[in-house]
């Protein structure tokens, strides 16, 4: 087996090694980008007594951005959707699509790790995200007071109830405290702080990677309840200091001594630690075949702490999304590269332009000094509306004229308008402005620009899509079928029973990026005409026909209203089975058709028969008259014959005749 040292030694080496990479690569422009989008730019401060003006482009280009990617993810409020691996799997697809968005949503917080990772992948180049099971319980302590005894056998015997407390009351009720475990665990997915993140300085994306693994700030209560099943590593948890090692680790004394007035007053349960969550190939069993293995590790380098170790048979939990993706690189590109730049440019073009402007409004002054009153020089700095400076001689006092040119800097920073639009797509055009309120623009013009635009983010949401968010949800359906029970979820208005335990776990999944590339009009009339040009074919050819069925037309109704802005369609139009539809349009075609009069029907059937025995009697007839000229025909025949052979008696020669035979 693989020796605790060692796999010390294979740690340190990893996460120093990712971390220096990281450190060298990607954490300054990380913090460059953050500075920019704040607005604090501390690579250009402005000169004292000057313009502190900063132009805002980055965070313009990512926040006129994220409302779009927003609604291409979370407009249906299905952002995923599971895909059937054969013939019959359709039904537990649509279960397993369902279910997962439902966790997602709610469970999960959906909306905000949505949010999360597009404003870090527009912003900071990769968003990196995390899902797992969380096994920590989630406990609830409620009292009750004058319960019955029914009720309060029911409560004391659940169980998932621990009780702290209870009294018999001289009425016969009960009043108790109780603990009640709400659930045994949950899952999460997060985003994490890219700088918090860790990988191997070779790998290319998380799936070749055989390092990975993420670092975070951990109470020593919560390390505690972490691994309360595991006595070893809740004893080396004891013995941990706040800063990852040993009490008695001699590489964090120096720290220690600075802060042990800290260490004295706060509560010990309370301590933040960090910790390690590492994924690492090793060969644990000395086969020669690496394994995946899971290591919770603390400490600094040279002084690592390893809290538990287990091997991993499952995904690793980490998966990333990039906006513009760097084919063999991991790191990508974000819209905070491409506008840095033009950033620091306008910034000094705007604090050139209002220093000028502020020279207009307030132009330095030639005096004669000499030429001033007593108190000329006092007035003379008094800058008061109206204010009276005394002198004895005149045109003592003169402006000097400062040459405009801020008109130039405005016209510079318009070009780099166009180059920001030119890289990233944002532009003053496509910030949702009326068309018609464009000058020297067509309406048609701007709505290609915004068209555009859309298509950019579409192009944006496919590239995160494709990238990592196909395997967060893939992870997530995995974890909850392979922990959650069979319960109720209230869906699209009702409450409808899933089972995660029979959800085929290798069915492959797809994220939804929105209805197409145009703006939410745009959707909405093409969406408007496939809806026409169906109701066509169903009115011509009937509901059972097999182009357009009714669930197609449903689900052009759902659409229709996810374009127009509305998150659920069952509140308007409700999801019918295909064959529950067609069996009510023949009921209904049935009971639209009128009730015939007995009277009248009593007559068409008189008229029926009647109708039926002329019919009879002249196929009778008709018969009759065939076999009566049959009969004529052979009896002329006979006679014909008759008259031959008499004939040629009287001649005195003999001779065959046939008549009517068979020719030949």
């Amino acid at each position: 087996m693989l020796s605790e040292d060692k796999l010390k030694s294979i740690l340190d080496k990893k996460i120093s090694s990712a971390e220096k990479y990281d450190d060298e690569t990607q954490a300054e422009d990380r913090e460059k980008a953050l500075e920019y989008y704040r607005g604090e730019m501390s690579d250009l401060e402005p000169e004292e007594g000057r313009s502190s003006a900063k132009s805002l482009d980055v965070a313009d280009a990512v926040e006129w951005i994220m409302p779009d990617m927003m609604q291409i993810f979370c407009g249906s409020g299905q952002p995923m959707k599971a895909l059937p691996t054969g013939v019959g799997d359709e039904d537990l697809s649509k279960q397993q699509t369902d279910g997962t968005n439902w966790f997602f949503m709610n469970e999960c917080r959906g909306y905000w790790v949505i949010h999360d990772l597009c404003h870090d992948a527009l912003l900071q180049r990769n968003a990196v995200g995390k899902v797992w099971r969380d096994q920590t319980p989630v406990i609830k302590v409620e009292e009750y007071e004058d319960l019955d005894a029914n009720r309060w056998a029911d409560l004391v015997n659940s169980p998932n109830v621990e009780v702290l407390e209870q009294t018999a009351n001289e009425d016969g009720t009960y009043d108790l405290k109780i603990k009640v475990i709400k659930s045994k665990g949950r899952q999460r997915v997060e985003v994490l702080p890219r700088e918090n993140f860790l990988i191997s300085s070779e790998a290319t994306s998380i799936e070749d990677t055989n390092f990975a693994g993420d670092k975070t700030l951990e109470t020593r209560s919560d390390l505690n309840e972490r691994f309360a099943d595991n006595p070893d590593a809740l004893k080396k948890i004891k013995n941990l200091n706040s800063f990852g090692g040993f009490d008695d680790d001699d590489a964090n004394e120096s720290r220690e001594k600075d802060y042990a007035w800290e260490e004295e007053a706060a509560d010990r349960s309370m301590d933040e630690i960090e910790i390690y969550e590492c994924y690492v190939k090793a060969d644990a069993n000395e086969d020669g075949v690496a394994e995946w293995l899971q290591v919770i590790v603390s400490g600094g380098q040279g002084a690592r702490v390893i809290i538990a170790v287990e091997e991993w048979d499952d995904d690793l939990p980490y998966f990333d999304v990039t906006a513009l993706r760097i084919p063999h690189r991991f790191a990508g590109r974000s819209l905070a590269d491409s506008t840095i730049s033009i950033q620091g440019v306008k910034t000094a073009l705007l604090r050139g332009a209002l220093d000028n402007i502020y020279w207009q409004n307030n132009p330095e002054r030639e005096v004669n000094v000499n030429a001033l009153e007593e108190d000329g020089v006092d007035r003379l700095n008094n800058r008061e509306f109206g204010n009276t400076i005394p002198v004895t001689e005149p045109n003592s006092v003169r402006y000097l004229t400062l040459p405009y040119f801020a008109n130039q800097s405005f016209e510079a920073m318009d070009q780099m308008d166009r180059i920001v639009a030119n890289r990233t797509g944002v532009s003053a055009s496509s910030k949702g402005l009326d068309p018609e309120a464009l000058q020297n623009q067509s309406a048609t013009a701007n709505n290609n620009m915004m068209s555009a635009t859309r298509a950019k983010a579409v192009f944006f949401a496919r590239n995160m899509a494709e990238g990592g968010l196909q395997r967060m949800f893939k992870i997530l359906m995995r974890l909850i079928a392979k922990y959650e029970d069979q319960r109720l979820i209230r869906l699209k208005g009702d409450w409808q029973p899933i089972d995660p335990r029979v959800w085929n776990m290798d069915m492959d999944v797809t994220v939804e990026v929105g209805l197409g590339s145009g703006t939410r009009e745009h959707d909405m009339a093409i969406l408007q005409m496939i809806l026409a040009r169906q109701e066509q074919v169903v009115r011509e050819y009937g509901p059972d026909n097999p182009i357009v069925p009714f669930d197609k037309m449903l689900e052009t109704f759902s659409k229709l209203i996810e374009a127009g802005g509305l998150r659920n369609p069952e509140q308007y139009f409700n999801e019918v089975p295909s064959q529950e539809l067609l069996q009510w349009f023949a009921q209904f075609k049935q009971s639209q058709q009128p009730q015939a009069d007995p009277a009248k029907m009593a007559e068409l059937q008189l008229k029926q028969q009647q109708q039926q025995a002329d019919i009879q009697l002249k196929r009778e007839q008709m018969q009759m008259e065939i076999q009566l000229k049959r009969e004529q025909m052979q009896l002329e025949i006979q006679l014909k014959r008759e008259q031959a052979m008499f004939g040629a008696k009287q001649s005195g020669f003999s001779t065959d005749i046939t008549v009517g035979g068979q020719p030949g």
